[in-house]
Protein backbone atom coordinates (compact mmCIF):
# COMPACT_ATOMS: atom_id res chain seq x y z
CA UNK A 1 0.00 0.00 0.00
CA UNK A 2 1.31 3.53 0.17
CA UNK A 3 0.27 6.53 2.32
CA UNK A 4 0.99 10.34 0.98
CA UNK A 5 4.29 11.26 3.01
CA UNK A 6 3.57 13.98 5.58
CA UNK A 7 0.46 13.17 5.77
CA UNK A 8 -1.69 12.70 9.23
CA UNK A 9 -4.15 10.49 11.17
CA UNK A 10 -3.36 7.37 9.21
CA UNK A 11 -4.60 3.98 9.82
CA UNK A 12 -3.79 0.50 8.93
CA UNK A 13 -4.83 -2.86 8.96
CA UNK A 14 -3.26 -6.25 9.94
CA UNK A 15 -4.39 -9.68 9.65
CA UNK A 16 -2.77 -11.39 12.78
CA UNK A 17 -2.61 -16.26 12.59
CA UNK A 18 -1.94 -18.25 15.15
CA UNK A 19 1.51 -19.81 14.41
CA UNK A 20 0.70 -22.89 15.63
CA UNK A 21 -1.96 -23.78 13.01
CA UNK A 22 -2.76 -20.78 10.77
CA UNK A 23 -5.59 -20.01 12.01
CA UNK A 24 -6.91 -16.50 12.59
CA UNK A 25 -5.73 -14.64 15.90
CA UNK A 26 -8.77 -13.27 17.31
CA UNK A 27 -9.82 -11.99 20.78
CA UNK A 28 -6.29 -9.35 20.92
CA UNK A 29 -6.44 -6.07 22.81
CA UNK A 30 -4.21 -3.47 22.90
CA UNK A 31 -2.82 -4.57 26.49
CA UNK A 32 -2.50 -8.55 25.59
CA UNK A 33 0.47 -9.90 27.29
CA UNK A 34 3.41 -9.13 25.21
CA UNK A 35 1.72 -7.32 22.72
CA UNK A 36 3.48 -4.65 20.70
CA UNK A 37 3.93 -2.62 17.64
CA UNK A 38 7.13 -0.79 15.96
CA UNK A 39 7.96 1.09 12.76
CA UNK A 40 11.03 1.68 11.07
CA UNK A 41 11.46 4.63 8.24
CA UNK A 42 14.48 3.96 5.90
CA UNK A 43 17.41 3.88 7.46
CA UNK A 44 16.37 5.37 11.06
CA UNK A 45 15.77 3.28 14.04
CA UNK A 46 13.04 1.14 15.00
CA UNK A 47 10.97 3.29 17.03
CA UNK A 48 7.89 1.25 19.19
CA UNK A 49 4.56 2.25 18.65
CA UNK A 50 2.86 2.74 22.04
CA UNK A 51 -0.87 0.91 22.08
CA UNK A 52 -3.67 2.53 23.18
CA UNK A 53 -7.63 1.39 23.62
CA UNK A 54 -10.05 2.26 20.78
CA UNK A 55 -13.82 2.18 22.16
CA UNK A 56 -14.86 0.90 18.69
CA UNK A 57 -13.20 -0.20 15.18
CA UNK A 58 -14.98 3.29 13.49
CA UNK A 59 -14.01 5.57 16.32
CA UNK A 60 -11.50 8.75 15.38
CA UNK A 61 -7.83 8.38 14.89
CA UNK A 62 -5.77 7.83 17.97
CA UNK A 63 -1.99 7.43 17.61
CA UNK A 64 -1.54 3.49 18.53
CA UNK A 65 -5.24 2.88 19.00
CA UNK A 66 -5.74 -0.79 18.06
CA UNK A 67 -9.17 -2.60 17.65
CA UNK A 68 -10.51 -5.51 16.53
CA UNK A 69 -12.69 -4.86 13.62
CA UNK A 70 -15.10 -7.81 13.67
CA UNK A 71 -14.11 -11.51 15.47
CA UNK A 72 -17.15 -12.82 13.82
CA UNK A 73 -17.23 -11.51 9.80
CA UNK A 74 -13.87 -10.93 9.95
CA UNK A 75 -11.06 -12.90 12.05
CA UNK A 76 -7.67 -11.86 12.34
CA UNK A 77 -8.52 -8.51 11.16
CA UNK A 78 -7.07 -5.15 13.48
CA UNK A 79 -6.96 -1.89 13.29
CA UNK A 80 -3.87 -0.09 13.95
CA UNK A 81 -3.69 3.98 13.85
CA UNK A 82 -0.09 5.05 12.95
CA UNK A 83 1.68 8.10 15.05
CA UNK A 84 2.36 10.97 12.06
CA UNK A 85 6.34 10.35 12.83
CA UNK A 86 5.79 7.19 11.04
CA UNK A 87 4.60 8.44 7.60
CA UNK A 88 6.79 11.88 8.16
CA UNK A 89 9.21 11.00 4.78
CA UNK A 90 9.56 8.95 2.45
CA UNK A 91 10.79 6.35 0.68
CA UNK A 92 8.32 4.27 2.84
CA UNK A 93 8.14 2.54 6.70
CA UNK A 94 7.40 -0.94 7.80
CA UNK A 95 5.49 -1.62 10.82
CA UNK A 96 5.41 -4.93 12.93
CA UNK A 97 3.13 -6.59 15.23
CA UNK A 98 4.33 -9.31 17.29
CA UNK A 99 4.65 -10.23 20.95
CA UNK A 100 1.70 -12.16 22.40
CA UNK A 101 1.92 -16.15 22.46
CA UNK A 102 1.73 -17.88 19.93
CA UNK A 103 0.85 -14.89 17.71
CA UNK A 104 2.84 -14.78 14.09
CA UNK A 105 4.98 -11.31 13.88
CA UNK A 106 3.48 -9.73 11.14
CA UNK A 107 4.64 -6.98 9.16
CA UNK A 108 3.66 -4.39 6.76
CA UNK A 109 5.62 -2.06 4.21
CA UNK A 110 3.99 0.84 2.90
CA UNK A 111 5.36 3.06 0.34
CA UNK A 112 5.40 6.98 0.99
CA UNK A 113 4.87 9.00 -1.97
CA UNK A 114 4.65 12.58 -2.67
CA UNK A 115 1.86 12.07 -4.47
CA UNK A 116 -0.71 8.95 -4.54
CA UNK A 117 -2.73 7.43 -6.62
CA UNK A 118 -5.75 9.16 -5.60
CA UNK A 119 -4.13 12.31 -5.78
CA UNK A 120 -2.93 11.99 -9.52
CA UNK A 121 -6.60 11.31 -10.52
CA UNK A 122 -7.98 13.72 -8.09
CA UNK A 123 -5.38 16.26 -10.23
CA UNK A 124 -6.44 14.78 -13.58
CA UNK A 125 -10.33 15.37 -12.48
CA UNK A 126 -10.06 19.03 -11.76
CA UNK A 127 -8.26 20.05 -15.01
CA UNK A 128 -10.71 18.38 -16.70
CA UNK A 129 -13.29 19.86 -14.53
CA UNK A 130 -11.74 23.50 -14.91
CA UNK A 131 -11.28 23.21 -18.91
CA UNK A 132 -14.75 22.53 -19.14
CA UNK A 133 -15.75 25.54 -16.90
CA UNK A 134 -13.31 28.03 -17.96
CA UNK A 135 -15.40 27.00 -21.83
CA UNK A 136 -18.58 27.53 -19.63
CA UNK A 137 -17.94 30.65 -18.50
CA UNK A 138 -16.55 32.32 -21.64
CA UNK A 139 -19.10 34.91 -23.68
CA UNK A 140 -21.31 33.07 -26.68
CA UNK A 141 -19.32 35.82 -28.47
CA UNK A 142 -15.94 33.98 -28.25
CA UNK A 143 -17.00 30.37 -28.68
CA UNK A 144 -18.06 28.41 -31.95
CA UNK A 145 -18.22 25.21 -32.89
CA UNK A 146 -16.52 24.40 -29.56
CA UNK A 147 -13.81 26.23 -30.15
CA UNK A 148 -12.41 29.49 -28.49
CA UNK A 149 -12.25 32.15 -31.03
CA UNK A 150 -9.53 34.93 -31.00
CA UNK A 151 -10.62 38.56 -31.92
CA UNK A 152 -7.32 40.61 -33.29
CA UNK A 153 -7.95 44.42 -32.97
CA UNK A 154 -4.33 45.18 -32.95
CA UNK A 155 -0.80 44.54 -35.44
CA UNK A 156 2.26 45.55 -33.63
CA UNK A 157 0.08 48.07 -31.55
CA UNK A 158 -1.99 49.74 -34.59
CA UNK A 159 -5.90 49.21 -34.70
CA UNK A 160 -5.80 50.33 -38.26
CA UNK A 161 -3.47 47.66 -39.74
CA UNK A 162 -5.81 44.87 -37.67
CA UNK A 163 -8.31 45.99 -39.80
CA UNK A 164 -6.97 46.44 -43.35
CA UNK A 165 -5.52 43.07 -42.84
CA UNK A 166 -9.01 41.56 -42.49
CA UNK A 167 -10.49 43.55 -45.12
CA UNK A 168 -7.42 42.10 -47.75
CA UNK A 169 -8.02 38.40 -45.95
CA UNK A 170 -11.78 38.83 -45.93
CA UNK A 171 -12.50 39.86 -49.84
CA UNK A 172 -14.67 42.38 -48.75
CA UNK A 173 -11.73 45.12 -49.43
CA UNK A 174 -8.67 47.01 -48.56
CA UNK A 175 -8.65 50.72 -47.44
CA UNK A 176 -5.65 52.08 -49.36
CA UNK A 177 -6.17 55.45 -47.49
CA UNK A 178 -5.75 54.21 -44.39
CA UNK A 179 -1.97 53.23 -44.75
CA UNK A 180 1.08 54.25 -46.80
CA UNK A 181 3.13 51.91 -49.13
CA UNK A 182 6.89 52.62 -49.34
CA UNK A 183 8.86 53.55 -52.21
CA UNK A 184 9.08 50.19 -54.82
CA UNK A 185 12.02 49.69 -56.49
CA UNK A 186 12.59 47.40 -59.62
CA UNK A 187 15.04 45.58 -60.70
CA UNK A 188 17.37 46.65 -63.36
CA UNK A 189 18.06 43.27 -64.80
CA UNK A 190 13.95 42.47 -65.02
CA UNK A 191 13.54 42.12 -68.57
CA UNK A 192 9.98 42.68 -69.15
CA UNK A 193 9.48 45.78 -66.72
CA UNK A 194 12.62 47.62 -66.91
CA UNK A 195 12.99 51.32 -67.63
CA UNK A 196 9.16 51.79 -66.57
CA UNK A 197 8.25 55.41 -67.13
CA UNK A 198 7.27 56.97 -63.86
CA UNK A 199 3.55 56.98 -63.31
CA UNK A 200 2.32 60.98 -62.95
CA UNK A 201 -0.85 62.86 -62.26
CA UNK A 202 -1.51 63.00 -66.20
CA UNK A 203 -2.36 59.63 -66.68
CA UNK A 204 -5.01 59.70 -64.64
CA UNK A 205 -7.02 62.30 -66.69
CA UNK A 206 -8.82 61.73 -70.01
CA UNK A 207 -6.73 65.14 -70.96
CA UNK A 208 -3.57 63.85 -69.66
CA UNK A 209 -4.30 60.85 -71.50
CA UNK A 210 -4.93 62.48 -75.06
CA UNK A 211 -2.29 65.02 -74.47
CA UNK A 212 0.57 61.94 -74.35
CA UNK A 213 -1.31 60.15 -77.34
CA UNK A 214 -1.03 63.48 -79.20
CA UNK A 215 2.59 63.67 -78.12
CA UNK A 216 3.55 60.33 -79.16
CA UNK A 217 2.09 60.95 -82.97
CA UNK A 218 3.48 64.04 -83.71
CA UNK A 219 6.94 62.28 -82.14
CA UNK A 220 6.67 59.27 -84.67
CA UNK A 221 5.05 61.64 -87.77
CA UNK A 222 8.72 63.82 -87.26
CA UNK A 223 11.24 60.32 -86.51
CA UNK A 224 9.45 57.49 -88.53
CA UNK A 225 11.06 56.40 -91.73
CA UNK A 226 7.42 55.59 -93.79
CA UNK A 227 6.70 59.13 -92.88
CA UNK A 228 9.89 61.37 -93.44
CA UNK A 229 9.01 61.98 -97.27
CA UNK A 230 5.83 63.29 -96.85
CA UNK A 231 7.05 65.81 -93.95
CA UNK A 232 9.61 66.95 -96.05
CA UNK A 233 7.75 67.85 -99.30
CA UNK A 234 5.47 69.86 -96.70
CA UNK A 235 7.87 71.73 -95.25
CA UNK A 236 8.47 73.00 -99.12
CA UNK A 237 4.95 74.55 -99.00
CA UNK A 238 4.60 78.07 -98.87
CA UNK A 239 2.56 80.63 -96.95
CA UNK A 240 1.80 83.80 -97.81
CA UNK A 241 -1.39 83.65 -96.42
CA UNK A 242 -1.59 82.10 -93.16
CA UNK A 243 -3.69 78.37 -93.75
CA UNK A 244 -3.59 78.80 -97.76
CA UNK A 245 -0.89 77.30 -99.80
CA UNK A 246 0.32 79.60 -102.21
CA UNK A 247 -1.05 78.59 -106.17
CA UNK A 248 1.88 80.14 -107.88
CA UNK A 249 4.51 77.11 -107.02
CA UNK A 250 4.55 73.58 -106.05
CA UNK A 251 6.75 70.76 -105.89
CA UNK A 252 6.59 67.20 -107.40
CA UNK A 253 9.78 64.97 -106.62
CA UNK A 254 11.63 67.97 -105.79
CA UNK A 255 10.98 69.59 -109.48
CA UNK A 256 8.94 72.88 -109.85
CA UNK A 257 5.80 73.02 -111.99
CA UNK A 258 4.77 76.73 -112.67
CA UNK A 259 2.30 77.78 -115.37
CA UNK A 260 0.50 74.85 -117.31
CA UNK A 261 1.58 72.14 -115.24
CA UNK A 262 4.22 70.92 -116.92
CA UNK A 263 7.94 71.18 -115.50
CA UNK A 264 10.00 74.27 -115.75
CA UNK A 265 7.36 76.22 -117.00
CA UNK A 266 4.35 78.55 -115.32
CA UNK A 267 0.44 78.12 -115.06
CA UNK A 268 -1.51 79.93 -117.21
CA UNK A 269 -2.03 82.16 -120.74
Amino acid sequence: MEIKAGSTDQTIYFHLVDITDGSDMTGLVYNSSGLKAYYVLNRAAAAQITLATLAAATTAHADGGFKEVDATNMPGVYRLDLPDAAVATGPAVVVTISGFADLKAESQRIELVANTAADVIAATTAIETDTQDIQARLPASLTGAGLIQADVVRISDDATAANNAELFFDGTGYNAANSTIGTVTLATTTTTLTNLPAITANWLTAAGIAADVTTELQSGLATASMLTDVKTQTDKLTFTVANQIDANVQYVNDVAVTGDGEPGTEWGP
